[in-house]
């Protein structure tokens, strides 16, 4: 196995430990990597009891490793398996109590060596590509590859539309099942149905907005003259400036443009 490669399973494996199912293993400072595991009982056999004939721990530090195993070597009469017991539980926290006393003497290293050829970058979570302009920062991680190996191409799964003057971020991926409720954190991305036309873009900020205008209109009523837009894309607003003739200003009727 090259270096590269090692380097890049004990970041994977390094991640079980900080914030996973293997959270029960970590030992102060020290870089401790490993995986769990855990058997499912035969349904043949067992019905559809809960239980576990097997669950197991291994990990290791930059200096030592090891397995601890938990199970039966058999269950004749159909009783001897674990109840409520993985690897995460038992099995991680038995490999800490002896781990800790093994690494009492040694200097604690918080890191596994990074070796020449590894590289780092920002990419776009949901796409697995590079990030692009129109990535949500929660959706924006640093991961770490193989020099050679990391992205090139910049993510396209995220597209920018617009409902009238208000541009809008939506999450473009099409082969989704509908009938799958989306995750809270895309929700807020949805693209609306039926999807908003590509045609639909920001207006011109010369151009005079439409007025809407009733059947019968009062020749007394007053006539409001209507500014350019001034479209602001940073905080998605738009301005219509709007003069009304101050004679008329106590008795007025202003119809807002057509949506």
């Amino acid at each position: 196995m090259k270096e590269t490669t090692a380097y890049l399973i004990n970041d994977m494996l390094r991640s079980v430990v900080t914030n996973g199912t293997a959270y029960a293993a970590q030992i102060g400072n020290w870089a401790v990597a490993g995986k769990t595991g855990t058997t499912s009982l035969d349904p043949q056999k067992y019905g559809n009891i809960t239980g576990n004939p097997d669950a197991w721990f291994a990990g290791y530090t930059p200096n030592y490793a090891g397995v601890v195993w938990m199970g039966y070597d058999s269950d004749p009469d159909g009783q001897h398996y674990l109840h409520n017991v993985y690897g995460g539980s038992y099995p991680a926290q038995i490999w800490k109590k002896v781990m800790t006393v093994a690494l009492e003497a040694q200097n604690v290293q918080t890191e596994f060596q990074r070796p020449a050829g590894i590289v780092s970058g920002q990419i776009d979570s949901k796409s697995g590509l590079l990030q692009s302009s129109l990535t949500p920062p929660q959706f924006i991680q640093t991961e770490i590859a193989t020099q050679g190996d990391f992205p090139t191409q910049v993510s396209s799964v995220w597209v920018r539309k617009y409902t009238f003057i208000f541009p809008q971020t939506f999450l473009n991926i099409t082969d989704r099942d509908p009938s799958i409720p989306w995750p809270a954190n895309e929700a807020p991305y949805r693209p609306p149905t039926p999807p908003v036309s590509d045609s639909v873009s920001v207006p011109n900020p010369t151009m005079q907005p439409p007025i809407s205008s009733p059947t019968q209109v009062d020749p007394t009523l007053p006539s409001p003259t209507l500014g350019p837009i001034a479209y602001n894309a940073k905080t998605f607003k738009a301005v219509i400036p709007m003069t009304v003739p101050l004679e008329n200003k106590q008795n007025s009727t202003i119809f807002l443009p057509d949506s």
